[in-house]
């Protein structure tokens, strides 16, 4: 029977993965590295993905005595080599200026109230306790739901809630219900992909309940803007999903602005790769325009941005050591965030069950 392998070293950095596994088996030790070299969907974006180091279970202890000391040991370099730079800059300093205060002693800026704070070192600034494949896909087969119930009729997507512009009062659901309907396959199919990217991604940074509500919102604003600029039948989330893309983007880039020295290349390297995704995603809606006749709602998109926008700025990434208050904090936020995407549902029902009556 093949010996059971456990889980030692978690980091989102595929290089600080590749080390330790080397450096474990160097040293006799049954390790394996499991992630996103073993078959990624698009390379490119491995950054912003987590690898695992594993070993096997008897030899778990050992090696995990062994990560922390590689790591130590490189916070260890990091931190004389800033001082060697600090202590430089302090020297220059006083011989072209002749300055009074000594530069290599004033400390180094702290994060603010309002900025995130680095991830510790040999820890991903990810935190994995919030499910979140499960989610997302529950969200991806209501998509799929509405749409095998739809098919490509407009006239029952507008019985549904697809918007034209302003509803009346008495079916305003149709601001969030539309998100819920797409047009055509490759239309479900787009938006579908695009939020399990990105939702994973912002999931990871801010948590799952914030991220919903987050989502709830760009939902709402991006149909608030279709139905104020358009009068024709619209449907989909894309207004939605670049809300999570947006919010994904910025939280890494705080991540990486906020980064030590030792961290720094790799936060902008996953700012990459997030952005390898973002373009593509981006251009699709106006490539699948181009070759038909569907009309790509620029509207609903750059409502989402904004909302993405302020929240990636105001938000800080969730913390990776456990918070009984930014958990109470996220399960509000999370249930706030149902209520707005399940609400409009419930009132649509029952203004259909009251016309059927």
């Amino acid at each position: 029977m093949a010996s059971q392998f456990v889980v030692i070293h978690r980091t989102t950095d595929p290089i600080e993965a590749q080390m330790i596994t080397e450096l474990l088996q160097e040293e006799g030790l049954d390790a394996r590295l499991v992630g996103t070299q073993d078959g990624a969907l698009l390379g490119a974006a491995q950054f912003i993905f987590e690898s695992r180091v594993e070993v096997r279970f008897d030899q778990a202890e050992e090696a995990a005595l062994r990560v922390a000391s590689i790591l130590e040991e490189q916070v260890e370099g990091a931190e004389a080599e800033g001082a060697a730079e600090q202590a430089d800059a302090a020297a220059a300093g006083e011989g072209e200026a002749g300055a009074e205060t000594d530069a290599g002693s004033i400390p180094a800026a702290e994060p603010g109230d309002d900025e995130p704070s680095p991830p510790a070192p040999g820890t991903t600034a990810d935190p994995s306790r919030d499910p979140t494949w499960s989610p997302l896909l529950g969200l991806c087969a209501v998509f799929g739901a509405f749409f095998y119930i739809t098919g490509e009729h407009g006239e029952r997507l507008l019985e549904l809630g697809a918007l034209t512009g302003w509803p009346p009062a008495a079916q305003l659901y149709r601001l969030v219900t539309h998100a819920f309907l797409h047009a055509s396959v490759a239309h479900l199919a787009v938006n579908a992909v695009s939020l399990l990217l990105f939702g994973w991604v912002a999931i990871r940074l801010f948590g799952l309940g914030r991220t919903a509500l987050v989502y709830a919102l760009g939902l709402l604003a991006s149909g608030i803007a279709t139905a104020l600029t358009l009068d024709h039948a619209a449907v989909g989330a894309s207004g939605a999903i670049y809300t999570l893309a947006t919010l994904a983007l910025l939280g890494r880039l705080r991540l990486a602005v906020r980064a030590p020295a030792l961290h720094r290349k790799r936060e902008l390297l996953r700012v990459f790769g997030l952005l390898v995704l973002v373009i593509p995603s981006s251009l699709t809606p106006i490539v699948v325009a181009s070759v038909g006749d569907t009309v790509v709602n620029y509207v609903a998109h750059l409502a989402g941005v904004t909302i993405g926008a302020a929240a990636g700025w105001w938000l800080r990434p969730a913390p990776t050591e456990e918070d009984a208050a930014f958990r109470r904090r996220n399960w509000i936020a999370g249930l706030t965030g149902a209520a707005l995407l399940l609400g409009p549902w419930l009132w649509r029902l029952a203004a259909g069950s009251a016309q059927g009556g």
